[in-house]
């Protein structure tokens, strides 16, 4: 008789979950099933050297080596100017998606799948920002919706081994 499930099994499923949490970021809503909270309109400097994605627009700081997006516009008006949309609306995403370069969604991965256990988190490639960022606009975990999507992806897939 073969197992109603085994670790493969895990490993896919810890798939299935990031997936769903990159598709409910990009729509701008949080593990909580909130909203984001909205990026931050402060006055701002982000240096050319060492930025995920180099500055546009904005104003060239005294020194040559930032750009400043003044007061009201901030981080806000960085991230808007500096990140990769496409024209017509296609392929954007909500003004709060946590996406700037790519990299921190990218670093989404199973950290360890087993016959028992299932743990989704940020490789360590990002980890260094990552968890600061989940701390301020929660993104690892699943919404009560997407909890009940993995029950029954689960049961569908344990009645199919038994098959």
């Amino acid at each position: 008789m073969p197992l109603p499930w085994t670790a493969k099994d895990s490993l896919v499923v810890g798939l299935d979950i990031i997936t769903l949490i990159k598709m409910r970021t990009m729509k701008g809503i949080s593990s909580e099933n909130k909203p984001f909270k909205t990026y931050s309109t402060n006055k701002i400097y982000i240096t050319f050297k060492g930025a995920r994605l180099k500055p546009k627009g904005g104003v060239r700081s005294r020194t040559g080596l930032s750009m400043m997006y003044p007061q009201k516009k901030g981080y806000r008006e960085y991230k808007h100017l500096s990140r990769r949309r496409t024209r017509g609306g296609g392929g954007q995403t909500a003004e709060v998606d946590l996406i700037l370069s790519g990299a921190l969604m990218s670093s989404l991965t199973v950290l360890k799948s087993t016959l028992t256990q299932i743990v989704v988190g940020i490789g360590p490639a990002s980890s260094h920002y990552g968890y600061y960022v989940h701390q301020e606009r929660p993104f690892i975990g699943l919404t009560k919706k997407e909890e009940s999507i993995i029950i029954d992806a689960i049961a569908e897939n344990m009645k199919s081994n038994l098959k």
